[in-house]
């Protein structure tokens, strides 16, 4: 019951985060920082230690890679 009210939470706060996830990612991609260690950064957001990790890496990682193909260094 717990586990599934947690799931839950973390979606909302997933889609609500999203978007600043992207901002805070073209923000830092001129230092061309590693996905981790945006990670490490985010964590120190409130509530964003909170979220899956997997979800936060895969969407670093994603939009680094579509900011390569705009670049056109895949």
């Amino acid at each position: 019951m717990i586990d599934q009210i947690q799931h839950k939470v973390s979606i909302r706060l997933m889609r609500y985060a999203q978007n600043n996830i992207v901002l805070i990612c073209l923000a830092f991609a001129y230092l061309e920082l590693p996905p981790y260690v945006l990670l490490w950064i985010m964590d120190f957001l409130p509530n964003y230690d909170k979220l899956s990790h997997h979800k936060k890496i895969e969407l670093i990682t994603a939009v680094r890679d579509s900011i390569w193909k705009l670049k056109g260094e895949e």
